[in-house]
């Protein structure tokens, strides 16, 4: 992977995912701090309750979902995922569809 693609992807991570409603959204229902400038890594800490890495980066990426179907920006969207507003509920994240 070239520097300027990494960087690009960094730039993403911290500006764009960071600025984007949805996650604005979210960070309210994580148990520990949700920080721009620790993207994507944050995240991946954030369901550490899965013992497998390969299973966390999963429920990240079905976590993230909405972003990539254009509706990422309503709070509605994501507001299925978290019925509970005081607690995160990530089961629906980490089963299989």
């Amino acid at each position: 992977m070239s520097h300027r693609t990494l960087r690009r992807w960094c730039l993403w991570w911290r500006e764009s995912v960071a600025a984007s409603r949805f996650l604005l959204a979210a960070r309210g229902h994580f148990a520990t701090p949700v920080a721009s400038e620790a993207l994507p890594g944050c995240l991946l800490a954030a369901f550490a309750r899965l013992a497998e890495p390969a299973a966390r980066v999963v429920a990240v990426l079905r976590f993230l979902g909405p972003l990539s179907t254009g509706s990422g920006a309503s709070e509605s969207r994501f507001s299925r995922f978290v019925p509970d507003p005081h607690k995160m509920h990530l089961d629906a994240l980490m089963s299989d569809p």
